[in-house]
């Protein structure tokens, strides 16, 4: 795995717990996203296009997610909140 890789799942119960996180960090990811709680298909959809038109712009990921509008943050339909786990 490249060192600059993202991984975003925008599926539900991804950061209920560090271990796919930490995987793909030791792997050599750079971050991991994704949702403590089940979220809805319509608010992950949501939300990974407003991350992946940022990112092809070439911001950096970290930016982005502690720029995001905080209604981008927890679904309000399930009350899953996105999450993020880097390198430093």
């Amino acid at each position: 795995m490249k060192s600059n890789s993202v991984i975003i799942y925008t599926g539900c119960y991804g950061l209920n717990d560090d271990i796919l996180a930490n995987i793909f960090l030791s792997k050599g990811a750079y971050a991991y996203l994704s949702f403590k709680g089940g979220v809805t298909w319509s608010f992950g959809d949501k939300v990974l296009e407003v991350i992946a038109k940022r990112l092809a712009n070439g911001e950096d990921i970290v930016k982005i997610y502690k720029s995001l509008d905080k209604t981008l943050l927890k679904d309000p339909n399930s009350d899953a909140t996105l999450g993020i786990r880097y390198r430093k």
